[in-house]
């Protein structure tokens, strides 16, 4: 009950923003950007030195480039243009209620 509780706007604006079934179950299953990190932690174990936080920098877009590999275009992208639409009318509509 307390996790529906924490995620009711979100289920509220998902809802709102009328987002098309296939990027929502999408949006609601699984987080892009966390899956990412795992696969760059796997490759960061491989760095054994690095002088500097520039030398860090560039081991950590390696590693990052190199799990890049392995990602999915998130299921329904397409539609993402229509949700940023929508999300730009009701940012509209709040600004003209509070003037």
């Amino acid at each position: 009950m307390d996790s529906l509780l924490e995620a009711i706007e979100e289920i509220f604006t998902v809802h709102c923003l009328k987002i098309p079934k296939l990027l929502r179950d999408t949006l609601y299953s699984m987080n892009p950007i966390g899956r990412a990190f795992p696969r760059v932690r796997i490759r960061e174990k491989n760095i054994k030195w690095y002088r500097g936080r520039a030398m860090a920098q560039d081991w950590l877009i390696a590693a990052v480039l190199s799990a890049e590999k392995r990602f999915h275009k998130v299921a329904g992208y397409m539609h993402i243009p229509r949700v940023v639409a929508a999300i730009e009318v009701l940012q509209a509509e709040e600004e003209q209620m509070a003037t």
